[in-house]
């Protein structure tokens, strides 16, 4: 259950009506605007003890383009031990060749998504960027989507295609902040810095197919590859996106949904962006009226400054 006016989620398991007197086996509360961890040695309704909500996928997420979090998934058999963020451990023995509580998998970056549908190249760039959780015991390699009769049995058909050999272990020990937290660092590359404003492309949401008048959300990465930072607010130093050369035919197309101006799209969610760091910009069109397939070049700009790197950057919209 999910108390949306407060961010505070209750799970339990083993969760039973009996008879007009509900049991449960155990429950755990979260509040979900706070990155702390529950005390080590806790379990929770998973047996990592970490909450089960954010970690499974939801259609919505999967229909707009974007899953921005792991995934939680189960083994049959793990390690007596567990590793951060978890805070407990349900092992069968403790065996070093099996994966402790909380390890982290992650899709390999050669894996190809040629011949996957637009939506399961969704899911599988969220494995890729985020990874999945080792969560609980249970079926090998099982995550789950929340319940809605709007999921295709093509996507399932074609997620499970894909084999346990393209995932790697991902050693996330970097990442914490405190063991006690969630939180982790902005995102940064280890990259030489140019001298002045520069960008370098990062990743960015699938192509989709979409339909005539359809809205769907979009993101794309950049990293700040030179020396000055970008500062959300103050023009001049602002970092948006633009489409490359001013092109105002996807606003005339009537292709803009809630945009800065007529050819800049979004700016960075970030309020800044220091070199290094990694900025992300979403944003959201509506499909045109016509059927066919439309690209549109994009391309980061400090506004009253200097175009970025022209990358060839690019959405293409199959509208049909």
């Amino acid at each position: 259950m999910l108390n949306k006016d407060t961010c505070v989620l209750y799970e339990l398991f083993a969760a039973s009506w009996n008879g007009g007197r509900p049991t449960a086996g155990s429950g755990a509360v979260f509040d979900l605007r706070s990155h702390a961890l529950r005390p080590a040695g806790w379990t929770s309704a998973d047996a990592a003890g970490l909450p089960i909500w954010p970690g499974v996928l939801r259609y919505d997420e999967v229909a707009r383009g974007l899953v921005d979090h792991a995934i939680r998934f189960t083994a049959q058999r793990t390690d007596r031990t567990y590793v951060w963020p978890a805070r407990h451990q349900a092992g069968a023995a403790r065996d070093p060749s099996l994966p402790p509580m909380g390890a982290r998998f992650r899709l390999k970056a050669d894996f190809s998504f040629a011949g996957f549908s637009p939506q399961t190249q969704v899911v599988l760039m969220a494995m890729q960027r985020y990874g999945l959780i080792l969560a609980d015991n249970g079926s090998n390699w099982f995550y789950q989507g929340s319940t809605d009769s709007r999921w295709s049995d093509q996507l399932i058909s074609e997620l499970k295609r894909i084999p346990a050999g393209a995932f790697e272990a991902v050693d996330a020990s970097s990442l914490m902040l405190d063991p006690n937290s969630g939180r982790v660092p902005a995102a940064s590359l280890n990259q030489a810095l140019l001298a002045g404003w520069h960008s370098t492309w990062q990743g960015q949401s699938p192509y989709l197919a979409m339909k005539p008048g359809q809205v769907a959300d979009f993101w794309i990465r950049f990293s700040n590859s030179g020396t000055e930072t970008w500062q959300r607010g103050v023009w001049g130093r602002q970092a948006n996106l633009g489409f490359n050369g001013d092109n105002k035919l996807p606003y005339r197309l009537g292709m803009a949904v809630n945009w800065l101006w007529d050819d800049r799209i979004a700016t960075t969610t970030a309020e800044t962006v220091a070199p290094g760091e990694i900025a992300e910009f979403r944003f959201s069109l509506r499909a045109p009226i016509y059927p066919g397939t439309y690209r549109f070049d994009l391309r980061p700009v400090i506004d009253g400054t200097t175009w970025l790197e022209d990358q060839g950057v690019f959405w293409l919209i199959a509208v049909n």
